[in-house]
């Protein structure tokens, strides 16, 4: 019996080793394959959602792809584009490319002769508006803790301020080809939204739950208040108020000098009334009102001077893009790219208008609007993704231009890089709430 339980125990010895050698020769097969297709993939890397900065007439923005785009509506032979790109590993059969585009989720700034752009490999890429050319190698933002930047940079009387995931908040020297360092700021978490510079005070957002106001000058911290939740959004100055919105589904209302709260929406009560989705995109204020853009597909239109005073307007998808202020209209544009105008001074509801469809009045398959808007001389910009599209939309008209941003190749400036068509559409009935 003894004998018999022994050869039973071998035997089954033998089966799990061959077993085990089985699953051994798959995986290897699988790592081998995955190996493969690693080295052999384009390495096109993530997609960003830059939004659209105007300067001196022209359009700023980076692709979904990579690729910095600069469009001049009224003279073509102004644009120029040129792939964001590092140099990339070979792969293990050496067949990767040679450079891969990086992705872009903050809007370029553009300040004197540079534009910068701040990528999510934690680098800072500036060009020089003449020669399109990058000025110099990418700076990394912090060699001794690198790691993604989503916010964007801005850039005011020779400073660059930015913000990484590693929680630091960063001034760099802008008029230095190096970008040295001017100060540093830790913050207790990551961050991913952009400074908002007012009155010599840099007021800022973090993963911590905490908005902080910095002097712009030295970087040292005059007050810091919690928040809810992790913060995404620019904050919003305005009138001595600091607006900031929270994914705790929170609007908060700051002093700006003192950070003492004002007023927190949604109120005790008004549940009927409160954001069931992040609170994702940077708020704009119109004639009392601060509207609010929400995952949920609506926008809060609170009252600031009275908070109990809430319009509520319902869109057809989330909104994700901050909205802006066009010629004393507030503009929204949801994700599915359809694109509206908002008045919560009208009537007890307010009102909201459909100006356009862009997905259907551009014969689109599908259309996704991430991306802030941009707003000048009453011509609103929307940067759309699948398809890489900058939309040119004069609201009272309801009529849009269209810049396809076609690709480059790596390291490379051209000038024949957009298609452009010009398109007229009805303007479409207005909807009352």
């Amino acid at each position: 019996m003894t004998l018999f339980l022994r050869n039973i125990h071998e035997e089954s010895l033998v089966k799990e080793a061959n077993l085990k050698k089985k699953i051994l020769a798959v995986l290897g097969v699988l790592m081998l394959m995955l190996v493969m297709f690693s080295s052999c993939s384009s390495g096109a890397g993530a997609v960003g959602w830059a939004g659209v900065a105007m300067y001196d007439g022209s359009i700023f923005t980076v692709s979904g792809s990579g690729q910095l785009n600069v469009i001049s509506p009224s003279d073509p032979t102004k644009d120029w584009a040129v792939a964001i790109s590092e140099s990339s590993d070979p792969g293990f059969l050496g067949c990767a490319p040679a450079s891969v585009n990086i992705a872009v989720y903050g809007t370029p700034a553009v300040a004197g002769n540079y534009v910068y752009v701040a990528a999510y490999n934690g680098k800072i890429y500036v060009y020089d508006l003449t020669t399109h050319q990058l000025v110099k190698e990418a700076v990394v933002l912090d060699k001794d803790n690198n790691q993604t930047i989503v916010g964007a940079p801005i850039v005011s009387d020779g400073v660059l301020y930015i913000a990484s995931s590693n929680g630091n908040v960063y001034a760099l020297d802008a008029n230095s080809l190096n970008l040295d360092r001017i100060w540093k700021f830790e913050t207790k978490s990551k961050i991913w939204s952009t400074p908002v510079l007012s009155n010599g005070v840099l007021f800022i957002g973090s993963f911590d739950k905490n908005i902080y106001a910095l002097d712009a000058a030295s970087g040292e911290k005059k007050w810091s208040k919690s928040i809810g939740g992790a913060m995404m959004a620019t904050p919003l100055v305005a009138s001595g108020v600091v607006y900031a919105v929270s994914l705790d589904c929170s609007i908060y209302a700051f002093d700006e000098q003192t950070g003492d709260l004002k007023w927190k929406y949604p109120l005790d009560g008004q549940n009927d009334k409160k954001p069931s989705e992040w609170l994702w995109a940077t708020p704009v204020l119109c004639e009392g009102f601060l509207y609010a853009p929400c995952m949920d597909g609506r926008v809060y239109a609170v009252n600031v001077a009275s908070p109990s005073n809430v319009k509520v307007f319902d869109l057809d998808s989330p909104i994700s893009a901050a909205p802006v202020v066009s010629d004393g209209k507030v503009v929204v544009a949801s994700e599915k790219g359809r694109v509206y105008t908002l008045d919560a001074t009208s009537g007890d509801k307010g009102t909201q208008r459909l100006v356009l469809d862009l997905r259907v009045s551009d014969n689109q398959p599908s259309l996704t609007v991430n991306s802030q808007l941009c707003a000048a001389d009453g011509i609103v910009y929307v940067h759309s993704l699948r398809p890489d599209i900058v939309y040119v939309v004069n609201i009272e008209a309801a009529t849009f231009r269209r810049f396809a941003m076609e690709a480059v190749s790596a390291n490379s400036a051209g000038t024949t890089v957009t298609v452009t068509e010009t398109v007229t559409v009805p303007t479409t009935v207005t909807v009352t709430n």
